[in-house]
């Protein structure tokens, strides 16, 4: 008499995620295929990125990992005050994947927040901490952005002029 064993839900749930994985991959090449006449010559992107200043590219590359290692730390500290300790490394690993979907996908914003809360239950925060860690860290960062634009605001006089291309017979563009 032959058993028969029910499939485990997480081996389906893991199957699952991989149809979909390669499903997004297959779909991704198919659309650099069928655009490919829209995009930009990858010669071209190259010979601009070989003309570019090195010392401007790493002050790029330095400035984004410490962005991106400050919003981790931020995080990882918020979720230490509501009582949850989480490694560094888990929330650098949660801080860039969040990013990662963020920008690449049409609904990154919306997904990431979604991906980023999942990992915080995951990882032991109630659903209240893991909503407060996530808004916190907006609000901080988006006040932080404005203190850094509003500072640039004053340091350079020449931004505030007017409008360019606005003339005393012209009215400004609404």
């Amino acid at each position: 008499m032959e058993q028969v064993v029910a499939e485990r839900p997480r081996t389906r749930w893991r199957r699952a995620g991989a149809v979909v994985q390669w499903t997004l991959v297959l779909g991704a090449l198919a659309a650099l295929v069928l655009n490919r006449d829209r995009l930009p010559d990858p010669g071209a992107l190259l010979a601009a990125a070989g003309r570019a200043d090195p010392r401007w590219l790493a002050v790029v590359i330095v400035a984004g990992a410490g962005s991106m290692g400050a919003f981790a730390r931020l995080q990882r500290r918020l979720l230490r005050i509501g009582g949850l300790r989480m490694s560094r490394r888990r929330a650098f690993a949660i801080t860039y994947a969040g990013n990662a979907l963020s920008t690449t996908l049409p609904a990154g914003p919306a997904v990431s927040v979604v991906y980023t809360f999942r990992q915080f239950t995951r990882g032991g925060a109630p659903a209240r901490l893991a909503t407060a860690v996530i808004l916190a860290g907006g609000v901080i960062t988006t006040s932080a952005y404005t203190l850094i634009g509003l500072l640039a605001l004053v340091a350079e006089p020449r931004s505030r002029g007017p409008c360019r291309r606005c003339s005393p017979s012209r009215p400004r563009p609404r």
